[in-house]
């Protein structure tokens, strides 16, 4: 209340943005501050785990791709009788698309005594010919299904390699993606880590300046209001 009151709630949240910055870059300091030893024994693991990542050759969506295509391989027995079927069911001796094509047939005759028929007709010639497309999708996808135990055998050692990689750096395939992306980029902030602490050192010792000098204004004004009637 007193901020609003004191028309200083802009300069308040430009402090705080300020503020925040300076504990980032005293954390990122403080972070660089260790040892020797320590920093080439990060510097190991980070190396490892780009490596491992990267050569590995994840792509964002393969995971969900992958299992769906494990799904139709693993099943393929089941997957190709249940379409056989249908084909069957759709296209055979006795099966949708010839009733259909009978029924249209006998309506056609009708509609020809009663003209008043003609528009369930084409309803009818409608659904004829959607279930026609259908009945050739259907075979069409069964005569496409094969089974290739190398494939599978591929996909699973696939899905293997990302799960162990999810357990060690991440819950997603884009989780292991970021994770290798921000090791790179410590991997770069530790292999120049003198000139950039130099350098964060003076962005701290700036920012330290900033936020004392804004601190203090807003200080002022702050008393300054609440001693106004």
């Amino acid at each position: 209340f007193l901020d609003s009151f004191a028309g200083i709630v802009p300069e308040v949240e430009a402090f705080t943005l300020r503020y925040s910055a300076l504990a980032e870059k005293r954390k990122l300091r403080d972070e660089m501050n260790t040892s020797d030893r320590e920093r080439a024994e990060k510097a190991e693991l980070l190396a490892f785990a780009v490596e491992e990542i990267r050569a590995s050759k994840l792509s964002v969506n393969e995971e969900e791709e992958l299992a769906l295509e494990e799904q139709r391989l693993s099943q393929y027995e089941k997957l190709f009788g249940v379409m056989d079927q249908l084909s069957e069911s759709l296209s055979g001796q006795d099966g949708g698309v010839l009733l259909l094509k009978r029924a249209r047939a006998s309506l056609e005759s009708a509609s020809g005594i009663d003209a008043s028929l003609s528009s369930l007709l084409a309803r009818l010639e409608t659904s004829y010919y959607e279930i026609e497309d259908i009945a050739d999708s259907v075979r069409q996808y069964r005569d496409g299904l094969s089974f290739d135990p190398a494939r599978l055998e591929f996909i699973e050692e696939r899905l293997s390699l990302i799960y162990r990689l999810k357990k060690k750096y991440g819950p997603s395939v884009s989780a292991i993606l970021d994770y290798a992306s921000q090791a790179e980029t410590q991997l770069e902030q530790l292999a120049g880590w003198e000139n950039n602490r130099a350098k964060i050192d003076t962005d701290i010792a700036e920012l330290e300046k900033a936020v004392y000098h804004a601190g203090s204004l807003l200080s002022a004004k702050r008393k300054k209001a609440a001693t106004e009637p």
